[in-house]
C-alpha cells in the first residue's frame, strides 16, 4: 500500500509542477509578425502593340515569422488582362470583375515567390498608357504595410509616322505629258519629211 501511495504522490507532483508543455506554440511564430514586400519587375521602356512583355511580381518574406494565408490581388483596368503562367505557381487563382486574385503558399522567413505575369497589348492601344496595381494581405499582421503594394506602368508605343510623299501637281504633270507628246510628233513629223524629201531626190 505504501508503494502505491508513493507512486500516486509522484504523479500528482509531476502534474502540478510548472513545466512547459512540449507541444506549446513557438512564441516567434505565434506572436511574431512577418514583414512582407511586393514588387513588380518593370518593363525597360515603351512596349510595342502585339509585343509579349514579361513583368513578374515577386513577394518576399523578411521575417521573423512565417507568412501564411497570403492573398495576392491584381487590379485589371480596361480590357487588358494579364497572361500566365502565374496560375502554375500560385496555390489557386480566380477572377472577379476587374481583379485577378491568387492564394499563395506559406512563406518562411527569407523565402520569396515569383509569379510569372505576361502582357500583350492590341494595336488599338498604341499611343496610350496602362497601369496595373497589385497588393496582398496575409497573416500574421505585417508591421510595415508601406511595401505591400506596387504598380507596373506601361507606355504603349505609337505607330511610326507614315513616310512623307509630296503631292503630285496634276497640272504640271499634264503639261509635261503634253510637251513630251508634242516633241514626239515634231520628231516623227521631221523624220517623215526627211524620208519624203530623200525619196523625191531620186
Amino acid at each position: 500500500m505504501s508503494r502505491r501511495w508513493a507512486v500516486g504522490a509522484a504523479v500528482l507532483a509531476l502534474l502540478a509542477a510548472p513545466t512547459p508543455l512540449a507541444w506549446a506554440a513557438d512564441p516567434v511564430t505565434a506572436g511574431g509578425s512577418a514583414d512582407l514586400r511586393l514588387a513588380w519587375r518593370k518593363p525597360s521602356g515603351p512596349v510595342a502593340p502585339g509585343e509579349s512583355v514579361e513583368t513578374p511580381v515577386v513577394v518576399t518574406n523578411h521575417g521573423p515569422a512565417t507568412a501564411t494565408q497570403l492573398e495576392l490581388t491584381m487590379t485589371v483596368l480596361g480590357d487588358h488582362w494579364p497572361g500566365g503562367p502565374y496560375e502554375d505557381v500560385a496555390h489557386r487563382c480566380w477572377t472577379d470583375p476587374g481583379v485577378v486574385m491568387c492564394l499563395l503558399s506559406d512563406l518562411a522567413p527569407g523565402q520569396s515567390v515569383t509569379l510569372p505575369v505576361g502582357w500583350r497589348f492590341p494595336r488599338e492601344a498604341a499611343g496610350t498608357t496602362y497601369e496595373a496595381p497589385a497588393s496582398f494581405s496575409g497573416a500574421p499582421d505585417d508591421p510595415d504595410t508601406s511595401n505591400n503594394a506596387d504598380s507596373v506602368h506601361f507606355v504603349i508605343a505609337a505607330p511610326p509616322p507614315a513616310p512623307h510623299r509630296p503631292a503630285r501637281d496634276a497640272t504640271a504633270g499634264a503639261a509635261v505629258t503634253a510637251g513630251a507628246t508634242a516633241g514626239a510628233l515634231v520628231v516623227a513629223g521631221g523624220a517623215v519629211l526627211l524620208w519624203r524629201r530623200s525619196r523625191r531626190a531620186r
